[in-house]
């Protein structure tokens, strides 16, 4: 998941903000940025994490219940 991939940039930026102002921190940090910018258009947010972890797991469980079925299926013909 990209948000636990990029999860030290929000500290990292708040930190620098706080110490250094916003201008200096986007050249002293600029692929921080960037990586804002990357979880900001694919609409990420991390408030949401609860939601992206239940849609991981139902993908996963979904998955495994049309694999179940399919392979059942199949297997009645076969015995």
């Amino acid at each position: 998941m990209e948000l636990e991939e990029f999860r030290y940039v929000e500290d990292a930026v708040n930190n620098c903000e706080a110490q250094y102002g916003e201008l200096a921190c986007t050249t002293k940090i600029p692929g921080d940025y960037i990586r804002i910018s990357l979880l900001e258009n694919q609409s990420i947010e991390y408030d949401q994490e609860m939601f992206y972890l239940g849609a991981l797991v139902a993908l996963l469980v979904g998955f495994r219940v049309i694999a179940t079925v399919l392979l059942w299926r199949k297997g009645k013909y076969v015995f």
